[in-house]
């Protein structure tokens, strides 16, 4: 059954099929961890670790979770398009989506720290999380929690009714980094987003087409944007990472592979005092 494979045995996979091996052994299993461990949550079902990030205390956290943008088409896009915000950050990696590597799956393991096996998000359906998650091990150390992301969004769909608030846009990035403004100036702790453009073009052009390095562009924009006004606050730390990745297909692209542009994603941390 997919999404049961633990990491050592995935690794092993990649090499017996010739396909290319990670150098990295951060995972996106280890983003809840850190979080967690900023705001002092106890995490139970975690299977990951915290990144070795600055130790800060007494801040709140904003969670970026970019739909379809693997680290490749970063390094391709170097020297031409370098996003100054979505990749640099006082902490940056490339981390090791799970498998299969398709949204519902990776975004609860994101939101847990787990491995598939454990939360049992294994494919497009059940759309229910069967252990805790660090929206719930927020609120219950009485933080408040807000979510937002598209209507279509499956981060709206697994874990907006577990947040103290939500707001649903209507298909635009731009409305979802006004709705993390929104959810900020109403006082909460940690927002979690989700960014849908890259993968809406990526899936329907292909990764690198015209619109899809325009909507890098424009989000890394946005992004840029949201930071700038949190430096004006202060006391805040900003995760960037991405569910999965994505490779080109005859026409479009595709995931849920083990291929290296589905497996490896990007993790960029900025800490704002």
């Amino acid at each position: 059954m997919p999404g049961i494979i633990p990491l050592r045995q995935l690794l092993s996979l990649l090499e017996h099929f010739g396909l290319e091996l990670p150098t990295t052994s951060v995972s996106i299993v280890d983003i809840a961890p850190t979080i967690a461990r900023i705001m002092g949550v106890k995490l139970e079902d975690a299977d990951g670790l915290p990144l070795d990030v600055p130790k800060v205390q007494g801040v709140k956290v904003i969670l970026i979770i970019i739909g379809s943008l693997g680290s490749w088409m970063l390094k391709t896009l170097a020297g031409d398009i370098e996003p100054r915000f979505i990749m640099g950050g006082d902490y940056e990696a490339e981390a090791i989506s799970v498998y299969p590597s398709i949204t519902p799956t990776a975004i609860a393991s994101i939101v847990t720290g787990a491995f598939p096996h454990k939360h049992g998000v294994l494919g497009p359906e059940p759309y229910r999380i069967g252990i805790k998650t660090l929206v719930e091990c927020a609120r219950e150390r009485g933080y408040k929690v807000g979510i937002t992301s598209w209507s279509s969004s499956s981060l709206i769909r697994l874990i907006a009714s577990l947040a103290d608030e939500h707001v649903i846009t209507h298909n635009s990035d731009k409305e979802v980094a006004e709705a993390i403004d929104f959810l900020i100036k109403r006082g909460h702790d940690l927002v979690v987003a989700h960014f849908l453009s890259l993968d809406v073009i990526g899936h329907e052009q292909g990764p690198l087409s015209a619109d899809w390095v325009k909507a890098l562009v424009g989000l890394d924009h946005l992004i840029g944007g949201l930071i700038n006004s949190l430096k004006q606050r202060g006391g805040y730390v900003v995760f960037i990472t991405s569910d999965h990745g994505m490779h080109q297909e005859a026409s479009g692209g595709g995931c849920g592979t083990l291929l290296a542009e589905d497996m490896i994603v990007p993790i960029t941390i900025h800490v704002i005092w």
